[in-house]
């Protein structure tokens, strides 16, 4: 929220990030911090982690917590109960859950909805600098680009999320079931990763940066 301001602009919010920052330190050894938590501090631990760049990944998570899931799931929300069809879905499916037994996988019609959410409306861009001098190849054309060894890239990523070729329809319309497959069994899954390989990238990672 306050990178890319002058310093002097947001000596208050630092002042405040570092008083957060603190206060996670304090928690890295508290027994009633979640099994979660603590697996992945010792995996930070593994790696050689200073307690000070710990501290600071727990706050980027609380960040991303708070900017990115939930605004998603606000407009997920709105997406659902703003469309009759795709709302009786859902309250069927959630009708057909039992408490206690909520686990990963068993609300593709939901996951569906927020992958498809995410990709109408999520970073719309990302500047990168290259770190060494390298070839891609658009494999649809077999066009080929050099970058440069502190070149400046900037990545588009509603370009790919809204490319037609990737996506069938109208790429501008809500359609959550762009992100639902049939099994051979007939079972209903949500793929969460696009239906084609690197197509869907809502805050861009890997090999289609």
């Amino acid at each position: 929220m306050i990178g890319g301001l002058p310093e002097f602009m947001i000596a208050n919010a630092r002042n405040a990030q570092k008083r957060i920052v603190s206060q996670l330190g304090k928690t890295q050894d508290d027994s009633k911090v979640c099994k979660f938590v603590r697996k992945r501090t010792e995996l930070m631990d593994s790696y050689g982690w200073s307690n000070e760049n710990k501290m600071r990944m727990d706050f980027t998570f609380l960040w991303g917590a708070t900017v990115n899931v939930m605004r998603t799931g606000l407009l997920t929300l709105i997406n659902i109960i703003s469309r009759e069809n795709i709302l009786r879905e859902v309250l069927k499916e959630i009708e057909s859950l039992k408490p206690g037994e909520v686990h990963s996988g068993m609300t593709p019609v939901i996951d569906a909805c927020a992958s498809e959410t995410l990709r109408l409306d999520s970073t719309g861009y990302s500047v990168k600098k290259i770190l060494n001098n390298q070839e891609i190849t658009i494999k649809s054309t077999n066009e080929k680009f050099k970058l440069r060894q502190g070149d400046t890239v900037l990545c588009i990523f509603n370009s790919a999320n809204r490319n037609p070729r990737m996506y069938q329809g109208n790429v501008n319309k809500f359609n959550h079931t762009r992100f639902l497959t049939t099994d051979s069994e007939g079972v209903t899954r949500s793929v969460t990763g696009g239906k084609i390989p690197n197509s869907f990238v809502p805050f861009g990672r890997g090999s289609s940066i």
